[in-house]
Order: C-alpha cells, then sequence, then structure tokens
C-alpha cells in the first residue's frame, strides 16, 4: 500500500495541534509525527501515513486550518 507522506512547518503543525481534537485520530497521527531541522534551523513535521488519512487531516487542516493548508508538502511513497 503506498504511504504519503505529510511535510508540515513547525508554526502551520502548532496551529493545527491546537484546533484538532485530542481524541481524534487525526490529532494522534500529529502527534506522533517526527520533527526535522535543515542546516538552516527551519523545522517541519514530518509525517507517514496511508491514503485515507492523510487525506482527512488533509481535510481537516482545510476546515480548521485554513492557513496552514497550503504550506502542507505531499509525498508519496513508493517503496
Amino acid at each position: 500500500m503506498l504511504k504519503i507522506r505529510l511535510d508540515i512547518p513547525i508554526e502551520p503543525y502548532l496551529i493545527c495541534m491546537t484546533r484538532f481534537g485530542i481524541n481524534s485520530p487525526e490529532y494522534v497521527k500529529l502527534k506522533n509525527g517526527v520533527v526535522l531541522r535543515d542546516t538552516n534551523g527551519n523545522e517541519t513535521v514530518e509525517i507517514l501515513c496511508d491514503h485515507d488519512r492523510a487525506k482527512k487531516i488533509l481535510e481537516m487542516t482545510a476546515q480548521l486550518c485554513p492557513e496552514a493548508f497550503r504550506q502542507i508538502q505531499r509525498r508519496v511513497d513508493l517503496s
């Protein structure tokens, strides 16, 4: 099954964390993301999930955090 990797800059990630319900599966998935820092000190959170969960996270972000939605990068893991 294909996995989707969501890369979310830290500021939009924190916005989403405050707006998603803490009991939602999407919140739990975001909470378990991996924080990465590039050589310039910019932080992103990487989340690997199946297509359906990625779609739900993106739908919730569009609805609850529209200012963060456009900053999320999506990549497909073909392995």
